[in-house]
């Protein structure tokens, strides 16, 4: 089965169309029976985000990544831990199988952040997930 963008687009419109509406207001009114805009849109969000997990899970897309930024100075200490628990320690254990990190862009300025990527192979898996980290 193939992912159908069109699904998705159908679900994350709504949220785009309630952000660019003038017609509901910034702030709700109990006496009127209006929402803020604020709360429409958490409401369109929570909607689309138990959508997308449906259609995702519907065509396998499951998997995803914790991404963890570092400074450079402390970039070295935080990936040797990541990737020694990935290999023998508390996250060998966990379904989680693969990280990455970025190295240094060759003008890297102060205050550079480096990325780490820690793989996870079902991001709707919270019991997974909660072991990992």
């Amino acid at each position: 089965m193939r992912l159908k963008l069109s699904e998705v687009w159908q679900v994350t419109k709504r949220v785009e169309q309630i952000k660019n509406d003038m017609s509901i207001p910034v702030h709700g009114n109990k006496k009127e029976g209006t929402q803020s805009k604020k709360k429409v849109q958490e409401q369109a969000q929570a909607n689309a985000a138990g959508k997308l997990k449906d259609i995702f899970q519907k065509y396998g897309f499951m998997n995803g990544k914790w991404l963890i930024f570092a400074l450079s100075d402390k970039v070295d200490i935080i990936w040797s831990k990541i990737a020694s628990s990935l290999v023998s320690g508390p996250l060998s254990s966990t379904s989680t199988s693969c990280a990455k990190v970025a190295t240094s862009p060759e003008n890297a300025v102060p205050g550079h952040q480096h990325v780490i990527c820690v793989y996870i192979p079902n991001v709707y898996d919270k019991e997974d997930i909660t072991a990992c980290f």
